[in-house]
């Protein structure tokens, strides 16, 4: 006679027969992913519930600061996550209620303090933003933010102050790849300016790390051949060959 012995726990279940001619069939029946999708929600849930604590301004600010990539200084974060419901200088407290709360990170680099966020308080933060139909003007202003950090290098090339800025764009890099990388898409004006900005320094985005993201003849798009009157292409683009 066959008997069937199933033995069930959270993460598995087992089936086994007692018949000899199947005592080679073993077979588990794993749960596994049912358990990571119910660890996944209510760690959402527990998420959920401090972000329903939040003052409004707490809740846009925590919003906005996932658009950054590896972070933001408190000028950028008062540069993008400030608008006409959170002011400028309310961004510095606010931020520190966040930290407070668990929700941001303040992390001191050799380059200054930084807010941060843990990836899966980022995640629920952008699709926050997303759900209030923020997320385009948000990301606009990052890239803004971007393109001012860029600027400055641009402007300060031939002065004493240049090694400085060099700096602030290495420490910003992931930030730059991220505005350079949407703006190719939605503007590609603003990147070909980015780009042409930051040529020349050795700096992040035109690195090896990143192959072709100042390469203008890789870009999708055909955005080489787009111009506009305060752009002035580089003598030689860093990785275009020749």
């Amino acid at each position: 006679n066959t008997s069937t012995l199933i033995s069930r726990s959270d993460s598995m279940v087992f089936r086994i027969s007692s018949n000899s001619s199947m005592s080679s069939r073993f077979r588990v029946l794993t749960g596994g992913r049912r358990r990571s999708v119910d660890r996944h929600r209510t760690l959402r849930e527990a998420v959920d519930w401090s972000y329903q604590l939040l003052d409004p301004a707490e809740q846009r600010v925590f919003e906005r600061l996932a658009v950054f990539s590896g972070g933001a200084t408190l000028a950028a974060a008062r540069a993008v996550c400030a608008d006409g419901d959170v002011e400028p200088g309310e961004v510095e407290a606010v931020l520190g209620r966040l930290v407070d709360k668990s929700l941001a990170t303040l992390e001191r680099t050799p380059a200054g303090a930084r807010f941060t966020m843990l990836q899966t308080l980022a995640d629920y933060a952008a699709d926050r933003l997303a759900e209030r139909g923020d997320g385009e003007a948000v990301t606009r202003r990052h890239a803004d933010w971007a393109h001012e950090i860029s600027a400055r290098v641009a402007i300060t090339r031939p002065e004493a102050g240049h090694a400085s800025q060099v700096r602030a764009v290495q420490a910003e890099a992931a930030n730059l790849y991220q505005a350079i990388t949407w703006a190719l898409t939605h503007d590609p004006l603003l990147a070909l300016e980015m780009a042409g900005n930051l040529a020349g320094t050795g700096s992040p985005p035109c690195r090896p790390a990143w192959p072709g993201a100042c390469s203008p003849h890789r870009w999708p798009g055909r955005a080489t051949g787009l111009r506009s009157p305060s752009w002035r292409a580089p003598r030689r683009w860093p990785g275009w060959p020749g």
